[in-house]
């Protein structure tokens, strides 16, 4: 439930025409009612419920209503919602100097008031809860006054060694505002940004700091074959770019060693994920996290 629901005192009954249970077995009931407080705690017939609390009073919310669990997003990046056509698409590598170049524009018109904007769209849409990336802390304000239910994962970045004391104190930093403000629905977490991307120096310490505070982390992993080329043999659209511009002749880590820095962190998910070969995907079960998809990214940057 969004987390006005959750501010009340009291059981609180809501009905409607159509009810998807979301079950196993995927089951509609017609005339379906909930009974929830903080979660929910029963799940009928309006009439069963109606029986069994006849002093409670039920909303009804309309004529051809459909009533189902809240929605999660589990990967969502607010810092970058002003873009709709300003980056490049099609290819990984293509989208990447996209990013790069634009970078600092885009931060700079996501205002609070769009990213506010942003996150009402979500919930008018059905989602109740999310996984926030964040990069800077931008979004940090919005995603703490907002009603929507927030896993707010501060990002650790940065594979320059010579720069890996200055981030990780940043990184400390923002993740210590973030924790200022841990409430039950806004819930302090730590993202890795990838392999190829955050040195592992930077993802030891940052991972220890998860550990201790039983932390949920999230990673990107193999999102793409430039990627998955570089980690593996370091070669392929990666190359260039690596060299180029940050002096890097080899990739940091290769793609399996990445996973096993993971070992004891718990709960623990890898976004992507596309280019990852059977036993990495093993790996990944056997560390007991899930992998989450994003569909309409892959679609954008011809990731299978």
């Amino acid at each position: 439930t969004i987390r006005e629901s959750q501010k009340g005192d009291g059981l609180k009954l809501l009905s409607a025409d159509w009810l998807l249970v979301c079950d196993s077995e995927f089951s509609i009931i017609q005339n379906g009612a909930i009974a929830f407080d903080k979660t929910i705690q029963e799940v009928s017939t309006y009439d069963d419920l109606r029986d069994r609390y006849p002093n409670e009073e039920f909303e009804y919310l309309g004529k051809n209503s459909v009533l189902m669990p809240g929605l999660i997003n589990t990967h969502v990046h607010l810092e970058f919602s002003s873009n709709k056509t300003t980056l490049k698409y099609g290819n990984f590598v293509k989208w990447l100097f996209s990013v790069i170049a634009h970078r600092e524009e885009l931060i700079e018109k996501a205002s609070k008031e769009l990213i506010d904007s942003e996150l009402q769209k979500m919930i008018q849409k059905g989602t109740t809860t999310i996984g926030a990336i964040s990069s800077y802390g931008y979004d940090m304000e919005s995603c703490i006054e907002s009603p929507i239910n927030v896993v707010y994962f501060t990002e650790a970045l940065g594979s320059k060694q010579e720069m890996i004391d200055t981030l990780f104190a940043d990184f400390k930093a923002k993740l210590k505002t973030a924790t200022s403000h841990k409430s039950e629905s806004f819930i302090p977490a730590v993202a890795i940004h990838s392999p190829y991307s955050t040195h592992p120096f930077l993802i030891r310490e940052v991972l220890k700091i998860a550990k201790e505070n039983k932390m949920a982390v999230s990673a990107h992993f193999l999102e793409s074959k430039a990627e998955n080329d570089w980690l593996k043999s370091n070669s392929g659209e990666f190359e260039d770019f690596f060299k180029n511009i940050l002096d890097q002749k080899q990739a940091m880590t290769k793609a399996l060693d990445f996973l096993l820095q993971f070992k004891g962190v718990s709960p623990l998910s890898f976004t992507h994920c596309v280019e990852a070969n059977q036993k990495e995907l093993d790996t990944i079960k056997n560390l007991g996290a899930s992998i989450i998809h994003c569909p309409n990214s892959n679609r954008l940057l011809n990731n299978a």
